[in-house]
Protein backbone atom coordinates (compact mmCIF):
# COMPACT_ATOMS: atom_id res chain seq x y z
CA UNK A 1 0.00 0.00 0.00
CA UNK A 2 1.69 3.61 -1.24
CA UNK A 3 0.98 6.42 1.82
CA UNK A 4 -0.40 9.26 -0.27
CA UNK A 5 1.82 11.48 2.78
CA UNK A 6 4.95 10.81 1.29
CA UNK A 7 6.94 13.05 -1.52
CA UNK A 8 5.69 11.67 -4.93
CA UNK A 9 9.23 10.55 -6.02
CA UNK A 10 9.08 8.20 -2.42
CA UNK A 11 5.12 6.89 -3.43
CA UNK A 12 6.12 6.12 -7.31
CA UNK A 13 9.23 3.87 -5.64
CA UNK A 14 7.06 2.16 -3.44
CA UNK A 15 4.39 1.64 -6.61
CA UNK A 16 7.41 0.49 -8.98
CA UNK A 17 8.32 -1.84 -6.27
CA UNK A 18 5.33 -3.67 -6.05
CA UNK A 19 5.08 -6.82 -7.82
CA UNK A 20 1.46 -5.83 -9.95
CA UNK A 21 0.98 -3.52 -13.00
CA UNK A 22 0.29 0.20 -11.85
CA UNK A 23 -2.93 0.89 -12.59
CA UNK A 24 -3.30 4.20 -14.64
CA UNK A 25 -5.00 6.33 -17.08
CA UNK A 26 -4.42 9.44 -19.65
CA UNK A 27 -5.82 12.94 -18.13
CA UNK A 28 -6.37 16.05 -19.82
CA UNK A 29 -6.98 18.46 -17.17
CA UNK A 30 -7.52 18.73 -13.46
CA UNK A 31 -11.39 17.35 -13.59
CA UNK A 32 -10.34 14.41 -15.62
CA UNK A 33 -7.88 14.00 -13.41
CA UNK A 34 -9.92 14.40 -10.25
CA UNK A 35 -12.60 11.92 -11.86
CA UNK A 36 -9.87 8.97 -12.67
CA UNK A 37 -8.34 9.60 -8.97
CA UNK A 38 -12.13 9.44 -6.60
CA UNK A 39 -12.41 6.07 -9.32
CA UNK A 40 -9.69 4.31 -8.10
CA UNK A 41 -6.44 4.82 -10.27
CA UNK A 42 -3.17 4.98 -8.56
CA UNK A 43 -1.90 7.33 -10.96
CA UNK A 44 -2.97 9.36 -13.98
CA UNK A 45 -0.51 10.49 -17.40
CA UNK A 46 -0.94 13.55 -19.04
CA UNK A 47 -0.23 12.41 -22.41
CA UNK A 48 0.10 14.29 -25.68
CA UNK A 49 -2.17 13.42 -27.74
CA UNK A 50 -4.93 13.83 -25.11
CA UNK A 51 -3.38 17.28 -23.90
CA UNK A 52 -3.57 18.50 -27.67
CA UNK A 53 -6.66 17.18 -28.65
CA UNK A 54 -8.55 19.18 -25.64
CA UNK A 55 -6.65 22.64 -26.65
CA UNK A 56 -7.73 22.09 -30.28
CA UNK A 57 -3.65 21.69 -31.45
CA UNK A 58 -1.85 19.10 -32.37
CA UNK A 59 0.63 17.66 -30.52
CA UNK A 60 3.91 18.79 -32.21
CA UNK A 61 2.19 22.54 -31.60
CA UNK A 62 2.33 22.14 -27.78
CA UNK A 63 4.76 24.55 -26.51
CA UNK A 64 6.66 23.26 -22.86
CA UNK A 65 4.96 26.17 -21.25
CA UNK A 66 1.25 24.91 -21.77
CA UNK A 67 2.40 21.45 -20.58
CA UNK A 68 4.25 22.27 -17.57
CA UNK A 69 1.37 24.73 -16.71
CA UNK A 70 -1.70 22.20 -17.41
CA UNK A 71 0.66 19.23 -15.29
CA UNK A 72 1.14 22.28 -12.18
CA UNK A 73 -2.79 22.41 -12.71
CA UNK A 74 -3.38 18.73 -12.53
CA UNK A 75 -1.31 17.85 -9.63
CA UNK A 76 -3.01 20.84 -7.30
CA UNK A 77 -6.33 18.59 -8.14
CA UNK A 78 -5.27 15.32 -7.11
CA UNK A 79 -3.41 13.31 -4.76
CA UNK A 80 -2.68 10.28 -7.29
CA UNK A 81 0.87 10.51 -9.14
CA UNK A 82 0.95 12.06 -12.38
CA UNK A 83 3.15 11.25 -15.40
CA UNK A 84 3.72 14.30 -17.97
CA UNK A 85 4.60 13.26 -22.22
CA UNK A 86 6.46 15.96 -22.91
CA UNK A 87 8.22 14.07 -25.62
CA UNK A 88 6.74 15.71 -28.70
CA UNK A 89 10.32 16.31 -30.08
CA UNK A 90 11.02 20.59 -29.17
CA UNK A 91 13.81 21.38 -31.43
CA UNK A 92 11.91 19.76 -34.94
CA UNK A 93 11.31 22.70 -37.78
CA UNK A 94 7.51 22.12 -36.37
CA UNK A 95 8.45 23.15 -32.83
CA UNK A 96 10.80 26.05 -33.97
CA UNK A 97 7.51 27.38 -36.03
CA UNK A 98 5.09 27.29 -32.97
CA UNK A 99 7.84 28.35 -30.69
CA UNK A 100 8.40 31.64 -32.75
CA UNK A 101 4.50 32.24 -33.60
Amino acid sequence: MVDKHLKPSTRFRQLLAEPKLIGGINVYDPLTARIAQQLGFQAVALGGYQHGTALCVAEPTLTMTEVIEDARLITKAISILLKVDCGAGFGEAVHVTSLLR
